[in-house]
């Protein structure tokens, strides 16, 4: 196994704030936030409610300071058992609306979860949304459609790697990771399983080991590999890429899989 520098084994995720970082890039506009999801409102289909608005919470799965927004809708005209048998549901979403500069770690999920946390959905200056679905739902491309009533162009992930790789970002992290890594280069060229870079942050997908074991006190953990990999990712994709707020990535293994978000501490945002 080839080891990194005992400094990259610090914790993922600790990227310290400008202290000149804008208030709305760490904390929501309420009245911002309140018309927006009034234009969720206005757009759902018929059958289709608000059930639920809950003001300073941390995304179901997740940890990261509670400074965001849930509401959830849902078909209240159907019911569906769900394939596990455990309890029933009404088609819904649920959504999270965070801070632009919100940081945080899901806890470790297996790829074939039943009820998983919630993803990306995309993001804007304004904020980042989350989202959460079982499926089966009568508004179709629901999420698509929430996004576009809250002036975020989508990104939605899925509970499965996207193995989407864009080429330039590729090569752009890749010189980083020479200058940086040197020999060890190579050996990121087999773990980084897709990249891809938005407007305003950059989605990596790590293949990494799960070394949990039982009693494992950190739930977003994976293990010692795996977070020192992430450090070291962290560190030198927000290099590569100054210009981006901030950096999602997701650790896959052969049967689950954590998502990371961490904020570019490079960037200009003082005046964003």
């Amino acid at each position: 196994m080839i080891s990194l520098p005992a400094a990259l084994m610090l914790t993922a995720g600790a990227a310290l704030m400008a202290p000149d970082v804008a208030p709305s890039l760490v904390q929501l506009d309420r009245r911002e936030v309140t018309r927006a999801i009034d234009a969720v409102r206005h757009a759902l289909p018929d059958d289709w409610e608000m059930t639920e608005i809950s003001w300073d919470v941390v995304p179901a799965g997740w940890t990261g300071a509670a400074t965001g927004v849930l509401f959830k809708v849902e078909d209240t005209s159907l019911l569906f058992q769900h394939p596990t048998g455990d309890f029933k549901y009404h088609p819904f979403y649920r959504i999270w609306i965070l801070p632009p500069l919100w940081e945080g770690r899901m806890e470790v999920a297996d790829l074939d979860a039943g009820a998983p946390q919630p993803i990306q959905l995309g993001e804007n200056d304004s904020w980042r949304l989350l989202y959460r679905t079982l499926g089966r739902n009568t508004w179709q491309d629901g999420e698509l459609e929430i996004a576009k009533a809250m002036g975020v162009e989508p990104y939605p992930l899925t509970h499965r790697p996207e193995h989407t790789l864009d080429v330039s970002a590729m090569q752009k992290l890749f010189q980083r990771l020479h200058y940086a890594a040197g020999d060890q280069s190579a050996r990121w060229a087999r773990q980084i399983y897709g990249i891809t870079e938005l407007p305003d942050s950059i989605y990596l997908e790590l293949l990494t080991w799960d070394e949990r074991r039982g009693g494992e006190e950190d739930p977003t953990s994976l293990g010692r590999v795996a977070e020192i990999e992430t450090t070291f990712l962290t560190r030198e994709v927000l290099a590569a890429f100054p210009g981006k707020r901030s950096l999602y990535l997701r650790r896959v293994t052969n049967r689950s899989f954590s998502d990371v978000i961490v904020a570019n501490p490079a960037k200009e945002i003082g005046g964003s």
